[in-house]
């Protein structure tokens, strides 16, 4: 009886945290916000609330796998889509789209954005999608090649 009611608090908590990470309305920024989560240089995935509910071991393998799966979602885009994503994500947020599009092609924040379990053919081809998908949005925005800050 009480593994049953560990089965179903687990499954409670997995489901408030899909819907949370549903909350995130592209693909691109929910690998930032997972990727943000992991510290450290074990690259341990920590999160204070779900912690609580599952300890660090469960937060970290819940975490791990939910980046891996969004990782893999973001892959099986097509190029097109993957564009349309990360220009929602520039753009259609606050601030100044131009700017960090900019921003992201000189200091490759997406670069670590890979999740630590993730293939090197996965990697490959994330980095080669996002540098093709950047020059394609700079070039439809006109943006300079240099972020002129930096």
């Amino acid at each position: 009886m009480a593994s049953n009611a560990k089965d179903l608090r687990l499954a409670a908590v997995e489901e408030s945290w899909r819907r949370t990470l549903e909350g995130v309305p592209t693909l691109i920024g929910r690998l930032a916000y997972l990727a943000s989560l992991r510290t450290g240089e074990a690259a341990q995935y920590q999160h204070y609330g779900l912690a609580q509910r599952l300890g660090e071991d469960g937060t970290h393998a819940l975490l791990s796998n939910s980046h891996v799966k969004v990782f893999r979602e973001w892959l099986g885009l097509t190029l097109a889509q993957q564009k349309q994503d990360v220009g929602r994500f520039l753009f259609e947020g606050e601030g100044d789209g131009a700017r960090l599009l900019a921003s992201w092609i000189a200091v490759e924040p997406w670069v670590a954005w890979f999740p630590g379990h993730s293939r090197d053919v996965e990697r490959d081809l994330y980095r080669s999608d996002m540098v093709m998908l950047l020059e394609l949005l700079r070039r439809e925005a006109s943006v300079d090649r240099r972020d002129p800050d930096l």
